[in-house]
């Protein structure tokens, strides 16, 4: 399928988010132990509700939209590492595969992510979400499958890695995409 023309995507374009969140961290510390929810606009437009949807968990939400896995591990110190979370929810994939990034580097980037996590928290468990569909990214649907698939893989041989399928609830019976349930 065709996908979108691959903007810059130089890690560093994020500075302003990481700037922002440093200065929220500032006037109001979060805990260490909580739960980190990071990735792309999907979390990136639920930072202000994810506290009080999730309570009473305790979460750091992290989301900086039209993020790639890349993004996430660039900045993997300042939005997860630095909490010392006791579980960290990844999105990401989405904006790769609709800018034509290989399932493999978004499966490897996840790996180089996974093993600097395991790493410095070695208890810390990892939720990774699958790529959702969507009505306009119908046509890349099948690499998204390809990289949920590898996610599920990567989950299966780790104990502290938790495949979470978010896809499914998008598709209707016939596993075409709802086409009701999306903002613009």
């Amino acid at each position: 399928g065709a996908v979108i023309a691959q903007p810059d995507l130089d890690p560093t374009r994020w500075e302003s988010d990481m700037q922002a969140f440093q200065r929220q961290d500032e006037l109001n510390p979060p805990p260490q132990g909580a739960i980190v929810l990071s990735g792309s606009s999907s979390i990136a437009r639920w930072n202000d509700q994810a506290a009080a949807a999730l309570a009473p968990l305790t979460v750091i939400p992290r989301g900086f939209g039209g993020s790639v896995m890349g993004d996430l591990l660039f900045h993997l110190d300042r939005v997860v590492l630095k909490y010392k979370p006791r579980a960290i929810l990844i999105y990401e994939g989405d904006n790769d595969t609709a800018y034509g990034v290989p399932a493999e580097t978004i499966l490897e980037q996840l790996q180089q992510i996974i093993s600097r996590i395991h790493d410095e928290l070695p208890q810390s468990r990892i939720y990774v979400l699958s790529v959702k569909p969507s009505i306009l990214r119908k046509n890349i649907w099948q690499n998204a499958q390809l990289v949920n698939a590898g996610y599920r893989m990567i989950a299966a041989t780790d104990p502290l890695v938790h495949y979470v399928d978010v896809a499914n609830p998008f598709l209707k019976q016939d596993g075409t995409v709802m086409d009701d349930i999306f903002v613009a």
